[in-house]
């Protein structure tokens, strides 16, 4: 990068675009590539590589800034920027972008909050905490009989015992730590958004839980217990990674590379487009073995809900009575128990 590309200032520039784009140029690592760095131990995360990834994002920061100038004037630092500022800013657009561009504003805004937060040390700030993608009018989820017959098919195998053992020795000579993914979900029920949110600062040893922020589905918190079988590891996994997120990478990122292992390990079509989900499906098929025993019973059977009640509550589905949920999850494992 040039140098007159680079200038001194901070939070005391003149305005908020002024700001992000500071942050931008601070963390641009124009005329390094990706690859070498990545294979350095360097986080390339933390980087803005290329002039395609560079402009994409500068054009998230102009029209991001010029939403917050025209609706919050009275924002004056990056510091100052709010969730709902941003969710705001995505519902303005929604019948304007495209699919494809509503997720990559929402992708450009997450790495414009970790910019802003390298460059200013805002370590706690995190305006895309709770995001939520706005459903465009007209492209909504296809609630045909053949809609729903081909959801409950996506969604009706748990990763099996044998196809886990396959994905974990693919993964055993695999350095990146995208790998946690998949151990996350099948051991916590952690979802795609979590296993890219979680921070090791977030694991509690003491407490004996692991608790998930504000990236979790609809910004719903909670916590997840750490069982007995699984302590061994998540010390482990903490202990290497110090701080920070676990899987420090893209959503997007993440599943791409849970499709690629699931192709070489075989398994790809068996488990269509709900990868993380038939991890987190063997989560809840073996909690739930572990709280009302392995012999299954109807829900209607106060074992059967009881238990239902504490899994569903840690897969992050909250405490409402949805039997739908259960369907997905366990209903399936009762009949051919």
């Amino acid at each position: 990068m040039s140098k007159n590309r680079k200038h001194r200032g901070g939070q005391n520039r003149h305005n908020i675009r002024q700001q992000m784009e500071h942050a931008m140029m601070e963390c641009s690592r124009h005329g390094r590539g990706k690859r070498a760095d990545k294979k350095g131990g360097i986080e390339t995360y933390d980087g803005i590589y290329g002039d395609v990834s560079y402009d994409t994002l500068k054009d998230t920061v102009t029209s991001f800034s010029n939403f917050l100038k025209r609706k919050y004037p009275d924002i004056k630092k990056v510091s100052d920027i709010a969730t709902d500022m941003a969710q705001e800013y995505l519902m303005e657009n929604q019948e304007n972008w495209s699919v494809r561009t509503m997720e990559n504003r929402m992708t450009g805004l997450r790495k414009l909050n970790h910019v802003i937060n390298l460059t200013f040390k805002t370590a706690d700030q995190d305006f895309t905490m709770g995001l939520v993608k706005p459903e465009k009018e007209g492209v909504k989820e296809d609630k045909s009989e053949k809609g729903k017959a081909d959801s409950q098919a996506i969604r009706v195998h748990c990763v099996g015992s044998e196809d886990l053992q396959k994905l974990r020795n693919d993964l055993k000579c695999n350095k990146s730590r995208s790998r946690y993914g998949v151990e996350l979900g099948a051991r916590f029920g952690l979802r795609a958004c979590e296993v890219v949110g979680l921070k090791a600062e977030e694991i509690d040893l003491e407490a004996g839980v692991i608790h998930i922020g504000s990236y979790a589905k609809n910004g719903k918190h909670r916590d997840v217990p750490i069982r007995h079988q699984d302590r061994e590891w998540i010390e482990a996994v903490k202990r290497e990674v110090g701080s920070g997120r676990i899987v420090p990478i893209e959503k997007d990122s993440y599943i791409k590379f849970l499709r690629d292992h699931f192709r070489k390990c075989g398994i790809e079509d068996k488990y269509k487009n709900e990868k993380q989900h038939a991890l987190r499906k063997y989560y809840a098929s073996e909690r739930m073995r572990e709280l009302r025993g392995l012999e299954a019973f109807p829900l209607t059977d106060q074992r059967e809900r009881d238990a239902w009640n504490i899994v569903k509550e840690e897969l992050g589905h909250g405490n409402a009575k949805r039997e739908k949920l259960y369907q997905i999850y366990v209903k399936d494992l009762v009949e051919g128990a």
